[in-house]
């Protein structure tokens, strides 16, 4: 060897780079976990939040596994009567009815309390808020998945993988609820208050048959609706998208909406305005007791004030018939903030107007 030559570099070994490799994937992998899905810019009312139970990359692989899968036509798959031995709220009160102005509102994690307490407080806050001109009604459902499989559930009366099935087909549907509404000579629209884009709900809206779909950026961009942050996803007040929904009723003499919520999805957080109000002190008085956190008794409250502007405006618009359900049990990461729920069902409310 000459002076002054360079030594040869020795390669990397194969267990130094697989040790590297390892240590990368670890620390993305913690760093995901610790963020969560899409909540690295969640900030709930101004306070950070850290989701500590989901990893992006295993959402995103569960996506993938949802989307890329291929599902059988709507046509094939088992209805949800077939498999709860009943049909669901909206299609046993609505599918049938001839009044003028029907609703059908899915409340975002609303479970059904196994506390009396918690149960009378809703039947009472319902009870209080109507006139005697309504009657109103509360029963159950039986709960099979998240949100889309409740919106097929209720809009379709199909159980499982239907709503990804309509999503992937792409073709207009000639059965369902809506369909059915449709044929009956009323006019149909949806609300929401947050983006189409998630699980596709745009356009699995506009292929089971409505006709008026306005989500979020109607909301924000043309009606100028402030933003909320109840949680991490983009929306605005339910309440204020209710009252919209409610409005429409004028446009026409037969008329069925449906308003899906979101401001009580999990994690929440409840704004420190909300928790000024004087209902909040008076409920948090009398039902703090029966919650094992403040974050459940929280969306409880955000749920119970939701109800109470359902039946003001079902009074104040003169809506004939409104159906009110749940999703799915709300899925709380405290076990002790699980068991306040029942694990099958999810309640449901018929309000109806008097003949």
């Amino acid at each position: 060897m000459f002076t002054g030559d360079t030594p040869p570099e020795r390669p990397l070994s194969r267990r130094s780079f697989l040790l590297f490799s390892g240590l990368c994937f670890l620390l993305t992998y913690l760093l995901d976990v610790y963020n969560g899905s899409s909540f690295i810019n969640f900030r709930p009312a101004a306070n950070n939040h850290y989701n500590i139970g989901k990893s992006l990359v295993r959402e995103l692989y569960k996506d993938a596994r949802i989307y890329y899968k291929n599902y059988a036509p709507v046509e094939s798959i088992v209805n949800f009567s077939e498999r709860s031995k009943k049909l669901p709220p909206s299609y046993s009160i609505i599918q049938d009815s001839t009044t003028s102005r029907q609703l059908v509102i899915i409340l975002e994690s609303w479970g059904l309390p196994k506390s009396k307490a918690i149960r009378s407080s809703f039947q009472q806050k319902v009870e209080s808020m109507l006139t005697k001109k309504y009657t109103a009604k509360f029963d159950s459902t039986l709960s099979i998945g998240g949100t889309s499989q409740a919106e097929a559930r209720e809009l379709l009366n199909k159980s499982g993988e239907a709503y990804y099935s309509v999503v992937q087909y792409e073709k207009m549907l000639d059965q369902g609820l809506v369909h059915a509404k449709k044929i009956q000579g009323y006019k149909v629209f949806s609300r929401q208050g947050f983006s189409g884009f998630h699980s596709n709900g745009f356009k699995f809206r506009k292929l089971i048959g409505f006709e008026d779909v306005k989500e979020y950026s109607y909301y924000r961009d043309s009606l100028r609706f402030p933003e909320v942050y109840f949680n991490h996803y983009k929306a605005v007040d339910d309440r204020r998208v209710i009252e919209d929904a409610m409005q429409q009723f004028k446009k026409s003499n037969k008329i069925f909406g449906y308003v899906l919520t979101i401001n009580t999805h999990l994690p929440f957080e409840l704004p420190v305005s909300e928790k000024k109000r004087q209902s909040y002190r008076q409920t948090s008085k009398q039902l703090l007791k029966e919650f094992p956190t403040i974050e459940s008794f929280d969306q409880f409250y955000l749920l119970m004030t939701q109800l109470e502007d359902i039946c003001k405006l079902t009074d104040a618009h003169n809506i004939q018939r409104v159906v009110v359900v749940g999703d799915h049990p709300p899925p709380f990461l405290q076990s002790g903030e699980r068991d306040l729920y029942s694990s099958k069902f999810v309640p449901s409310l018929d309000i109806q107007l008097n003949h």
